[in-house]
């Protein structure tokens, strides 16, 4: 009653499952992370006024979303009736791009030359996660969905190595020149003589299978890019998961073992959580150019924003087991709550499913406003595509989570991971 009410939505939250809260986790033990500072690299004055506005819609949706939790659970502490289940479901279902064998069969090539597919840890994280483009992205033809599918293996296989790899593990300066090389790859295409040099080259077999599959990546979405401002931009949303990300993440965690406040962990998992990158592929995986002036109106920026967010908490809820019970890694809203906010796991998640089922409604919203500014204009049928492709993301991401065994915890322990 209470969620309602302070999220009102045209409709009913779904009835609680005590299954849900039993599946994402349990109790888990605290585990420090422990490291050396990090400073920030320097940035240019258009990527800090880019920044600046990001932040200034987030604390906007921060106040409208995620500040009530904590007035929330002062009345609701005592409530039984939790809200175990998301309103995700609202959001247009799309069934699944099924990508042939033929597809994967390229990637696997690729993935097995570079030695990707050799090392036990990449190819557990290569294979959990091929599967997810088809989901979250709208399918059209197969060759665009070639910078997705590159793109969301590199990303997974970095995030794991950077969390789980006992070469990185605790480390603050390895994942920062790893993140510094794999930008220069990114950017030009070859592996830079310095980072040769470097002990993470010379010392860390995946660290060189991941620059040299950057590589072949790098000229898979540089041939695709509809132009080279859209590539500009690719590597601007790059720039800020390797740096305003996975290195804050580190600094933060290094110098203290936990971080700061709610506000500014989710200000920094939106980056760590690369959502601005996903958000932007978009455009050239559907093949639609967004203007200038409609990224300039406030309710289409505020409709990606809520979609980033949405998907951030989202993944924190399913990763939970995962990232916390089994990795120790407390980098993660639901483990943040009961580390701030005295919050118990049951708790966390009550208030995280809340807050995604506001932001479902805020999407809606958002996205209806902006479909009736455009109807009447030139730019009316590429917003509704761009909203479309947005609306795919977030259910398809939820889909995936629930469906793929990388998040799922384990029935019994013949499962798997």
């Amino acid at each position: 009653m209470l969620a309602t009410q302070l999220y009102p939505t045209d409709q009913p939250h779904q009835l609680p499952s005590a299954s849900f809260r039993k599946r994402v986790g349990s109790e888990c033990t605290q585990t420090d992370f422990s490291g050396r500072s990090l400073p920030c690299p320097e940035d240019s004055g258009k990527a800090r006024s880019r920044d600046h506005e990001l932040d200034e819609l987030h604390h906007k949706v921060f106040n409208q979303a995620y500040a009530p939790m904590q007035e929330l659970w002062k009345k609701a502490e005592q409530e039984e009736d939790f809200l175990t289940c998301t309103d995700v479901r609202r959001l247009k279902q799309v069934p699944v791009f099924e990508l042939t064998t033929e597809f994967f069969a390229k990637f696997d090539t690729s993935a097995e030359k570079c030695g990707i597919l050799e090392i036990s840890s990449c190819n557990k994280t290569y294979q959990g996660v091929k599967m997810l483009p088809g989901y979250i992205y709208e399918g059209t033809t197969e060759d665009q969905m070639v910078v997705p599918s590159f793109v969301v293996q590199i990303l997974y296989i970095f995030d794991d190595i950077c969390e789980e790899d006992a070469f990185y593990k605790g480390s603050a300066e390895r994942p920062l020149a790893l993140s510094k090389e794999l930008m220069h790859v990114m950017a030009t295409g070859s592996i830079s003589q310095d980072f040769l040099a470097t002990e993470n080259w010379k010392e860390h077999k995946p660290t060189r299978s991941l620059c040299t599959y950057a590589q072949v990546i790098h000229k898979a979405v540089k041939t695709r890019s509809p132009s080279e401002q859209w590539f500009q931009h690719f590597l601007s949303c790059c720039a800020n998961y390797y740096f305003r990300g996975v290195v804050e993440v580190h600094r933060m965690w290094s110098q203290n073992g936990s971080v700061p406040s709610l506000q500014e962990y989710l200000s920094t998992r939106l980056h760590d959580g690369a959502t601005e990158l996903a958000v932007h592929i978009i455009e050239q995986q559907m093949g639609v150019t967004v203007s200038d002036d409609v990224h300039a109106f406030l309710p289409f920026r505020e409709a990606k924003l809520v979609a980033m967010e949405h998907i951030t908490l989202n993944n924190d809820l399913f990763s939970y087991h995962r990232e916390v019970v089994e990795n120790g890694y407390r980098y993660n809203t639901l483990a943040v709550m009961q580390d701030l906010e005295g919050f118990t796991l049951e708790q966390a998640i009550d208030a995280t499913v809340r807050c995604l089922n506001h932001l479902t409604a805020k999407f809606i919203e958002l996205g209806d406003v902006c479909k009736q500014l455009f109807a009447d204009t030139p730019h009316g049928p590429v917003v509704d595509r761009y909203l479309s492709g947005l609306e795919t993301w977030m259910s398809g991401y939820d889909m995936f989570q629930e469906n793929c065994r990388r998040y799922r915890k384990p029935k019994n322990s013949n499962e798997g991971a």
